[in-house]
């Protein structure tokens, strides 16, 4: 179960520690300031932080091969997460969705562990696919069992949640190894089938399964101008709060409308605003590309492992924090719709920021692997 034997902490990429030691410590900051005006503490999120530490730490000597031969029971539990929050979560009153389950006085996100232990899974389905990428059973199969998930998070109405899964479950396909002819093929059907069905299906979806907020969501993002002062009020407070930085920022803890709260869920969604009105276009764009060194390196390590399990669990994790950044800095730029995905090490919510480090531990040790020996 723990076996060190087969890494060599010299190949740690340090360039990835740095950058998102970087970007934990400054997303703290920000963080601190976003609580600082509504009365909160960042004692838990710092708690999460040195928890999501230590198991980077515990993973390194953790045999991966382990994940591979159990892959199964870790979609039956990825599944019943899921299924648990369905009948056990709360949180609906407030945020539209029981997303949440409470153990104690401790609230955590059961979704956010299913993401990664889906990633886990459809690694481990693709190394024992690897010489059938090809063929209809594996495309038939893969899909399925990576749509479930995807279709149990819409039932429970959290469509930010099942846009990333989908996101993930495309992405690790794509760069499964199928050839590019059945690649292009494979795109062109599902195309058809998604302007096909959208036809068919758009007035039911818009009038029965989406919720009222979910409408008026993709209406603002239609036409941001259409209720400022109502539902849209997010989208335009926050869009407000990033101009208002300008280049170098009104200063830490400076920033008029983060300090009266006048930015909604500043310190969850729309933490980026007040990054950038305390800290300006500088800060910013530092932090773009400290998330650009970041997901360069884990595409790097992803070129170099040394099997296809370990090559498809890091694309996977790179999507996931790919897909969460390209989200939430566009929702509050007005370039997407609001969805409520969180931004990785600066939003607060501790499973969030666990199971980030945990997955940036799954990367460094995967980075770590040493050439393939026989055994």
């Amino acid at each position: 179960m723990f076996n060190r034997n087969k890494k060599d902490i010299r190949k740690l990429d340090l360039l990835l520690m740095l950058s998102v030691a970087a970007l934990v410590v400054f997303g703290l900051i920000v963080l601190n300031s976003a609580l600082n005006p509504i009365n909160g503490s960042i004692l838990s999120q710092l708690i999460a932080t040195s928890i999501g530490f230590v198991l980077m730490f515990i993973i390194y000597f953790f045999e991966f091969d382990l994940f591979k031969k159990i892959k199964w029971l870790i979609y039956l539990v990825m599944i019943g997460f899921i299924v648990v929050v369905m009948f056990f979560g709360k949180g609906g009153e407030s945020w539209g969705a029981n997303l949440w389950l409470n153990i104690g006085p401790v609230s955590v996100q059961p979704s956010e562990f299913a993401k990664v232990l889906l990633i886990i899974f459809l690694a481990g389905f693709i190394e024992d696919n690897k010489k059938k990428v090809n063929s209809l059973g594996f495309l038939v199969s893969y899909f399925v069992l990576g749509l479930v998930p995807v279709a149990l998070v819409i039932r429970q109405g959290d469509f930010g949640t099942a846009m990333v899964i989908l996101f993930i479950v495309a992405v690790m396909f794509f760069m499964s190894g199928i050839r590019f002819k059945n690649l292009m093929t494979i795109i062109a059907i599902i195309l058809a089938l998604i302007l096909l069905l959208g036809a068919v299906a758009f007035p039911y979806i818009w009038e029965e399964r989406l919720d009222g907020y979910q409408r008026e969501r993709i209406l603002n993002f239609l036409d941001p101008s259409r209720d400022t002062m109502g539902t849209g009020i997010q989208m335009q407070r926050g869009y407000t709060a990033i101009g208002s930085g300008q280049l170098s920022g009104r200063g830490y803890m400076q920033g008029p409308m983060t300090q009266s709260r006048y930015i909604p869920e500043q310190h969850t969604d729309y933490i980026f605003p007040v990054l950038i009105e305390e800290f300006g276009f500088i800060g910013g764009l530092a932090t773009i590309l400290l998330y650009l060194i970041m997901i360069l390196r884990m595409i790097r390590i992803a070129l170099k492992a040394n099997s296809v399990f370990h090559s498809s669990m890091v694309v996977g994790i790179v999507a996931m924090f790919f897909i969460h950044i390209f989200e939430n800095i566009g929702m509050t730029m007005l370039l997407m719709p609001v969805t409520g995905i969180p931004l990785p090490f600066f939003s607060n919510g501790g499973t969030y920021q666990m199971i980030n480090l945990f997955s940036i531990g799954l990367v460094l040790t995967i980075g770590a692997y040493r050439e393939p020996l026989d055994f």
